[in-house]
Order: structure tokens, then sequence, then C-alpha cells
């Protein structure tokens, strides 16, 4: 069996060719030259590779900081981005459980209440 295309890498990560070539644009990865063959081809380690860059966008990592801690060897700055990556998942939890106490409140006070608008004219949540 030969090397898999850029059809057959897409449909294993669930990505388009799009992406795949921009990948290739931004130089996350590298097809394979084949002189027989007219299509893009990736070897092992860029199969590998695109593992990688595959879970580190599912942990919302940008691109532009995977390629930091790929082209990288010292795990320096891939503690430094998962770092950052926590704190903002931290702000974000922080921010929807605001939400959800807000909401939570509606709730409760849409029980006593039947005035949608004018509970939401409430100041009091614009503090909040």
């Amino acid at each position: 069996m030969g090397l898999p295309t850029i059809g057959q890498i897409a449909r294993t990560f669930n990505i388009s060719t799009r992406t795949l070539r921009y990948y290739e644009q931004i130089g996350l990865i590298q097809p394979t030259k084949k002189d027989d063959c007219a299509y893009r081809v990736y070897d092992q380690n860029t199969i590998i590779r695109m593992q990688q860059i595959i879970v580190l966008r599912k942990l919302r990592i940008p691109l532009k900081q995977i390629s930091t801690i790929l082209r990288r060897k010292d795990t320096a700055a891939a503690i430094r981005t998962f770092r950052e990556n926590l704190a903002e998942i931290e702000d974000e939890i922080n921010a929807l459980a605001m939400i959800k106490r807000v909401i939570q409140l509606l709730l409760e006070r849409l029980q006593l209440q039947s005035d949608v608008l004018r509970l939401l004219d409430d100041e009091r949540l614009l503090e909040v």
C-alpha cells in the first residue's frame, strides 16, 4: 500500500483538504513528494504530526502556538502555552458560572412574576 493522499488523510482526521493545505501553507506539515503521484501524499512522520496537531486543536490551542510547540524540542514553549490555555479556561469557567447564577436568579424571579420584560429591566442585572 502506498502513502496516503490528502483526501485519505482528511477523511482519517475528519478535516477538510482545505485545512490540510492551510496547514501546509503555514508550515505545520509538509507533503511527501513522489514522482509517480500527482496527489499530495503524506509519510508516517507527517501523519504522527497531524495527530499531534489535532489533539492540540481539540485542546483549543491556537495554530500559532501549535507551530511554536512543534518547532521547539524543549518543553518550555509547551508549558507556557498550556498554562496560558489553562488560565483562559479558568476565566471562561468563571464567566459561565456567573451566567449560570444570573439565569437561575431569573428563573426564580420569573416563577414569582410573569412579566419577563419588566424583570429584564432590573438595573441590578447590569451590575452582574
